[in-house]
């Protein structure tokens, strides 16, 4: 799938989770796990935890507008379930680049 076609999903829910498309300036979470997204000793954020974005199956994230601390609860107990080990979240203000 192009670039182009990745991008025009964006226009559309991806998840019947979704309460709607996320806006211009709307903040948005990423989920931080394992030493493959976050290393602990620099405290810095690494780019495959951003990755997903660009693959056809889009990137999964929290949007702080709605029900963020039940989803980011729920997530965590996911998470834990299938041995991850959660270690935090960054948040970041979603814009278009149209």
């Amino acid at each position: 799938m192009s670039y182009e076609e990745l991008f025009l999903l964006e226009e559309n829910k991806q998840s019947v989770y979704s309460p709607s498309v996320v806006l211009d300036d709307e903040i948005i979470a990423r989920v931080l796990f394992s030493p493959k997204h976050y290393l602990e000793e620099e405290g810095e954020v690494l780019p495959p935890a951003f990755e997903q974005i660009f693959s056809a199956g889009g990137m999964s994230i929290l949007r702080l507008n709605y029900s963020f601390k039940k989803s980011l609860s729920k997530t965590i107990k996911q998470l834990e379930k299938d041995g991850i080990r959660y270690i935090g979240y960054t948040s970041a203000k979603a814009y278009s680049t149209t």
